[in-house]
């Protein structure tokens, strides 16, 4: 049985989220939150220049949500797609799209076991905090990997359940709860299909208050150290 919300739940979750503005909205969804939090602006740059080795033609968000951080995916593709399961975050994304005058910059509401593009359509996949959240990983993944071009890359972040930090706190937030079997070694798993598959460990919060500052600390330490396993983050990338 997933260890996800149904559906319908998740929809009316992320609805009510973003209807009554509630505090996970200004912290993880509010479009315009690079804007009012630089310093988290900064940590995700650091990051994606990390991940994306080169600017590519055309590339698929997958869950993108309210889409934050287009301005910054933006330097790494001529063309974005993005597609999320819900209408409220995709309008929430459009508005960012709008103001940030981002061209060739579409996005539409589209279910993850069923993306609407054709094979070998995509140069890169992206999916920032969303593989956990799926009911059905293995064929979303396998959706993934059919409209990726030969050779193209398949770049994600997802929290590290093997953290305490990140494990204990999601158990108690319904929304996620599938944190609880991301694992390293299930989503290993789940990428069979690819050639090649690397997973880094990497550690950010999006709150700049002392106990978290301690943990991206902490984070670096431990960086090139067998602790390392218990970043905050697990940044994947796979290649077709």
């Amino acid at each position: 049985m997933p260890i996800v919300l149904d559906k319908e739940k998740a929809k009316s979750h992320y609805r009510e989220l973003v209807r009554n503005r509630e505090k996970g909205f200004s912290e993880r969804f509010d479009p315009f939150l690079l804007e009012k939090n630089p310093g988290l602006r900064l940590k995700l740059k650091r990051i994606m220049e990390r991940l994306f080795e080169k600017r590519y033609k055309r590339i698929l968000d997958i869950g993108c949500g309210s889409g934050y951080y287009f301005t910054l995916l933006s330097e790494y593709c001529e063309r974005l797609e993005g597609i999320d399961f819900s209408p409220e975050l995709i309008g929430q994304a459009k508005q960012l799209i709008k103001r940030n005058r981002l061209k060739n910059f579409n996005v539409r509401v589209s279910d993850s076991k069923k993306i609407p593009f054709a094979d070998e359509s995509f140069d890169c996949v992206f999916a920032m905090d969303v593989l956990h959240h799926f009911q059905e990983l293995d064929k979303s993944v396998s959706e993934i990997h059919r409209v990726l071009k030969e050779g193209g890359v398949f770049v994600a972040i997802e929290p590290n359940a093997l953290n305490p930090l990140i494990l204990f706190p999601n158990m108690l937030r319904k929304e996620e709860i599938g944190v609880l079997r991301n694992f390293p070694t299930r989503m290993r798993k789940t990428m069979h299909d690819f050639r090649k598959m690397e997973i880094d460990y990497i550690t950010y919060t999006y709150r700049h208050t002392f106990p978290f500052k301690a943990i991206e600390a902490a984070g670096r330490l431990i960086k090139n150290t067998p602790l390392k396993f218990f970043s905050t983050r697990l940044a994947i990338k796979a290649v077709k």
